[in-house]
């Protein structure tokens, strides 16, 4: 009887070992699994491109993604296959149109288009556009593709290569009637609206904000 009592008591204190070392094993594995856990801040890059312009020897940077322009009043009648200088809305010559990116800014991918409707009355009729019958000119290391998105054919244009912080990006001096322009569009006032996108170059971004069809260049990749 002794000893199975002692027994029964040196199998109670194994038992009570054991659990303390399964205890004390959990604690452990507790406390490095916690210790596996980061936290901390990301920062993302700014983002900062706009239009800009160069008029009388003055670069002005526009706060809009959008900037409609007219033919300069020197460039006379526009007819297919002729090529014009641009100004403001106003009359005022532009020397070539750009894209400014701040000192902050990351580095980004720009596309942008031209939507040309014709003007009826004062109104803006939108349901044709003529955008793909201009060419823009004088840009360096532009990619011009035609693509039909929902019905719709227009040009789209790339800038080639990442345009970094602190940078003036010129992509015109001038734009070109093609000689493709329909006779429809013809003896009519057209309104000529630019629009551009930015996307930061990191991380590929573009390959998820350009994803609407109108694309990003396959170079970006």
């Amino acid at each position: 009887m002794k000893r199975t009592g002692k027994q029964v008591k040196l199998l109670g204190i194994l038992v009570i070992l054991t659990l303390i070392f399964l205890f004390a094993f959990n604690v452990t594995y507790s406390y490095f699994t916690a210790t596996d856990r980061v936290v901390g801040n990301i920062e993302f890059s700014n983002l900062d491109v706009r239009f800009a312009y160069r008029s009388n020897n003055v670069d002005t940077v526009v706060d809009s993604e959008s900037l409609s322009v007219i033919p300069s009043a020197s460039s006379g009648t526009i007819s297919r296959g002729s090529t014009f200088n641009l100004a403001l809305t106003d009359g005022t010559d532009i020397s070539y149109l750009a894209f400014n990116s701040s000192s902050d800014s990351c580095s980004s991918y720009i596309r942008y288009r031209i939507n040309a409707y014709k003007v009826v009355n004062g109104v803006e009729d939108t349901s044709v556009n003529y955008g793909q019958y201009f060419q823009f000119e004088g840009g360096l290391d532009i990619i011009r593709e035609i693509k039909t998105v929902a019905g719709e054919t227009n040009a789209i244009y790339f800038v080639s290569e990442a345009v970094a912080g602190n940078t003036r990006r010129v992509f015109a001096d001038s734009i070109t009637l093609l000689d493709t322009a329909p006779v429809t569009m013809l003896n009519s006032q057209i309104k000529i609206t630019i629009t551009f996108e930015a996307v930061q170059s990191a991380n590929q971004a573009f390959t998820a904000v350009f994803n609407d069809g109108w694309g990003y260049l396959e170079s970006w990749t």
